[in-house]
């Protein structure tokens, strides 16, 4: 699936400890999410049990969707009890308030489904995209009037009771603008950063938010879509081959925790429809396939549930480590914490994986990288290219490794 690192035990390596980027493991997983399009029912969507089999399959447990369409709009009701049902089995929505239809209408079926399964509303989203969906309102121009219904949304979500301590979300597709200036039309940035040519998300997750947002840190941020489709000839912004979407993906969601992003929601679930001509390149974007089967992605997405279970909140920790060997410019070392007092220290080496004349996959040679972790402890090592973990041995808390170019962890568990 992916070319498996190997992983070689290693003599004391003794350096300057430093306390490198970290997470609770908890915080992290909340931040993996994913596209939906429930009420879609002339494809794949309109299973929600499969929609649920897949997210439980892949350890995503946050989505994000539509408001559901009043029952008198068509499908009657598609949306409002398949959002229910995956809310009663743990999921998470984040969903977005389209001005096709009225404020007052968005805001009761939100309040539908909140009212439902208190808590399964975690975020409520302004416009979607307007420079490709524009918001019209007599007299004003499309970023006035999208600007006009976020304030108006904004408002409506703090002033009701079902909705304290939910943030509201940034419209996309709009003009730059300071919110710390603009009071009152949301609680977090959001972009929309589709990395092209194929590139590592890295450089483009800046560059979302550089362009998107003035004093850009004033705020704490969610990506609402990102993502590679599986489309390799595709003269579009560039598809990869599934391995290939398998490790930017990867690197995607690693690259926005590790930059602070709060929540990240991949597009999207499915390929929910047939594409006879290989042309249509958001028929690509699934982690899984038309016929339901997964894609490498989900795959590795699964192995990297089952290597790490969902675990519980807890406080942030401060993680000391010496590293040695990862590429000066391209490599990122990122620790996730357990409730359980283990460190995961997550590797990658974010080198250019796609070559784009040939439209194949290249190969990035695996470095050499150290560890240590000073204490006692049992050390395994994580590859998404297998559901299980490897014991390692090593001296004194110092461990090597080799480090390929999508993210792999070393854990250290208390002995």
């Amino acid at each position: 699936m992916f070319a498996l690192a190997s992983c070689i035990s290693a003599p004391l390596f003794a350096q300057s400890l430093q306390t490198i980027p970290s997470l609770p493991l908890a915080t992290f997983q909340d931040s993996l999410g994913v596209n939906l399009h429930i009420e879609y029912t002339d494809g794949q969507y309109a299973n929600a049990a499969a929609v649920l089999s897949d997210l439980q399959f892949l350890g995503i447990h946050n989505v994000r969707d539509q408001v559901p369409q009043p029952a008198n709009w068509l499908p009657v009701g598609q949306g409002l009890a398949a959002m229910q049902m995956l809310g009663a089995n743990g999921i998470h929505f984040d969903l977005i308030a389209a001005p096709n239809q009225a404020l007052a209408t968005n805001m009761q079926q939100l309040d539908n489904l909140q009212k439902t399964q208190p808590g399964m509303v975690i975020s409520v989203e302004g416009p979607n995209e307007i420079n490709n969906q524009p918001v019209t309102a007599p007299g004003l121009s499309n970023e006035q009037a999208a600007e006009n219904y976020q304030r108006s949304l904004y408002s409506a979500v703090h002033s009701d009771s079902n909705f304290a301590n939910v943030p509201v979300y940034y419209l996309t597709g709009g003009d730059q603008i300071d919110l710390s200036a603009n009071p009152g039309l949301a609680d977090y940035e959001n972009g929309h950063p589709y990395p092209h040519t194929e590139e590592q998300p890295w450089s483009w997750l800046q560059l979302e938010f550089n362009q998107r947002f003035i004093n850009p840190s004033a705020l704490p941020k969610a990506v609402t879509e990102s993502g590679y489709y599986t489309l390799p000839q595709s003269t579009d912004w560039g598809g990869v081959d599934e391995p290939g979407q398998a490790e930017l993906v990867l690197n995607d969601y690693f690259d926005a925790a590790l930059q602070g992003i709060v929540h990240t929601y991949m597009y999207q679930l499915l390929d929910a429809y047939p594409d006879p001509t290989g042309t249509i390149l958001d028929d690509h974007f699934g982690f899984f396939h038309l016929d339901g089967t997964p894609k490498v992605l989900a795959y590795a997405m699964n192995n990297l549930s089952r290597a790490f279970p969902q675990d519980k909140a807890s406080s942030p920790v401060t993680v000391q480590a010496a590293i040695s060997g990862l590429p000066a410019s391209t490599g990122h070392a990122f620790a996730l914490t357990g409730s359980d007092g283990s460190i995961a220290v997550f590797l990658w080496n974010e080198a250019p994986v796609w070559n784009t004349a040939a439209q194949i996959l290249q190969w990035v040679t695996p470095v050499p990288v150290t560890v240590q972790i000073p204490g006692s402890w049992n050390v395994s090592y994580f590859t998404p290219a297998l559901p299980a973990t490897i014991p390692l041995s090593g001296s004194n808390g110092t461990y090597t490794t080799t480090v390929a170019s999508y993210p792999t962890a070393l854990i250290f568990r208390k002995q």
